[in-house]
């Protein structure tokens, strides 16, 4: 009896070495990932520090080109009118586009409001046809067709079709 236990904590202690020995080379491993991922982090820091400079000094040409673009071709051309009624119709011809695109924007979407006010209309009017059908069927007198009439009924009651207080009378 004593070798047996003497076995089973034999087997328990070598079961827990290994264990331990797989937890240790777990974090290690996740020592390197961690070790890779912080690198990369700092890599990618760099990065953005270096194109957050190179955005900046874009802003700066950019807005360097169009004061300087402004200098040389704004204002009057008296030696070239035709220059100047051009500006004016592009001028004129960019707002209406821009209005024009809105408008377009605005009418797509109530068109797509519209396609989909008809098909919940077109559900309305058919719950409505059923309902109505089996009311008609409801109050026709005769016995046979009565009992099938109320279960089309209650079958429209029970999916929402109709409403249980009309035929409250």
């Amino acid at each position: 009896m004593r070798n047996r236990s003497a076995q089973a904590v034999d087997d328990r202690k070598a079961r827990d070495e290994r264990l331990y020995l797989e937890a240790v080379e777990r974090e290690m491993d996740k020592k390197r990932e961690l070790g890779l991922l912080v690198s990369e982090l700092e890599a990618v820091t760099s990065n953005i520090a270096d194109l957050r400079s190179k955005v900046a000094r874009h802003g700066q040409l950019k807005q360097q080109l169009d004061q300087l673009y402004h200098r040389a071709f704004d204002g009057q051309t008296p030696d070239f009118p035709q220059e100047d009624e051009a500006e004016d119709h592009l001028r004129s011809t960019k707002r209406d586009f821009e209005a024009l695109q809105a408008e377009l924007n605005r009418e797509s979407g109530a068109q797509a409001l519209l396609m989909r006010s008809q098909q919940a209309l077109r559900v309305c009017v058919k719950s409505v046809s059923e309902a109505l059908q089996a009311v008609r069927l409801s109050l026709r007198p005769n016995p046979l067709t009565r009992p099938v009439a109320n279960r089309h009924f209650l079958a429209l009651v029970l999916r929402g079709s109709v409403d249980p207080r009309m035929c409250a009378s």
